[in-house]
């Protein structure tokens, strides 16, 4: 008897119409059996069902280039391999069961890399990293690493603290309990992230190119967006960004966060050696429209702006005079109040706009 996979209820109503379909596409499951014990690949009912043991696996499904057109061959961490005639299938599903397991897709020259995939990671610190299809891959019980492939994903952390990329495509992220971190890296496509219990964290790397990048309230929900590759990501039980600019002469606007999750935004702006980047780059952080009493003070090398919603939080500054980067603080139409010490103007070149309220 086939079982649909079905997604926690809270989460519903953020996932997209094409993760859905993924997922109904994607997870097939098996009829469950007893784990075995050793690791065994079989097709059931046109699925690929692939079983882990209670021991430390390491699994690998390759569709590679150096394979015949149709062919898959699922290898071991015992050096056992088992080919099979991917058009025998039409996806798959593996569960590795307890231990600390490590699964990997591998999607070369063959005509059948598109097979979707159901990975369950079970207990112990899994990683997990899917193929070119819509996957789901759940990293289940443990501090998990768990990697979506080229499709439109499902990528859930489960419970543990977790480290999750979606990667490329249009991807959606349930972190689970605990601390959980997101990860994005340029190339990679639009993400929804649902955090969960926990203090969870996106840390999203920018690249060497002038960018432009904002986060602001939607709702309930965080909107974080990069200009270069038109980037969104929808961030709903988020507790922190963790931005990494690079080079570049970067912009960065961090909106009035009041109704969302997050509490802070940690804003790097060197460059990768961790020097300023040469570049004079630009942070702006945005009040409210009530009444805002903003501080903006160093803090051990970097600095910050407390007072508003989030806090905010910049390092990496390049403090050379023909560089020096430029903190914005812009604090809407309530009556407002700005302090700053000079230690923190000595760091940024400060701008302060009141907004019309009175002072």
């Amino acid at each position: 008897m086939k079982e649909q996979y079905k997604l926690p209820r809270t989460f519903k109503k953020a996932a997209t119409a094409t993760t859905l379909a993924a997922v109904a596409v994607a997870v097939t499951a098996a009829p469950s059996v007893a784990t075995p014990l050793q690791a065994s690949a079989q097709v059931v009912n046109g699925v690929l069902v692939v079983h882990g043991t209670n021991a430390a696996d390491q699994i690998t499904l390759d569709f590679g280039a150096e394979l015949t057109s149709s062919a898959a061959t699922v290898t071991f961490g015992d050096g056992r391999a088992q080919r099979f005639d991917a058009t025998t299938f039409r996806s798959a599903s593996v569960f590795l069961g307890a231990g600390d397991d490590a699964f990997h897709a591998v999607s070369g020259g063959s005509t059948q890399t598109d097979v979707p995939l159901y990975v369950a990671g079970g207990a112990g610190n899994d990683s997990v990293a899917g193929g070119a299809a819509a996957d789901v891959l759940d990293g289940g019980t443990g501090n998990d690493s768990v990697l979506g492939g080229a499709g439109n994903d499902l990528v859930l952390g489960g419970l543990g603290a977790d480290l999750v990329d979606g990667g490329v495509g249009t991807d959606t992220e349930l972190l689970g309990s605990g601390d959980d971190v997101a990860l994005w890296n340029p190339g990679e496509g639009n993400d929804a992230i649902e955090g969960g219990r926990g203090a969870d964290t996106l840390v999203f790397n920018g690249s060497d190119g002038a960018e432009q990048m904002s986060l602001a309230a939607s709702g309930q929900h965080a909107v974080f967006l990069r200009n270069l590759g038109n980037i969104r990501m929808d961030l709903n039980d988020v507790e922190r960004l963790d931005l990494a600019t690079l080079g570049g002469a970067d912009t960065v606007t961090v909106g009035d966060l009041s109704g969302t999750d997050i509490a802070e935004a940690d804003i790097h702006l060197s460059a990768a050696s961790g020097a300023g980047d040469g570049a004079v780059d630009t942070v702006v952080v945005a009040g409210s429209n009530a009444a805002d009493h903003v501080d903006v003070a160093a803090d051990a090398g970097a600095v910050a702006v407390n007072g508003l919603a989030a806090r905010t939080v910049i390092s990496g500054m390049d403090t050379n005079a023909a560089s020096k980067d430029k903190l914005q603080v812009s604090t809407g139409d309530g009556d407002d109040r700005v302090a700053a010490s000079d230690a923190a103007r000595a760091l940024v070149d400060l701008v302060v706009d009141l907004g019309t309220g009175q002072r």
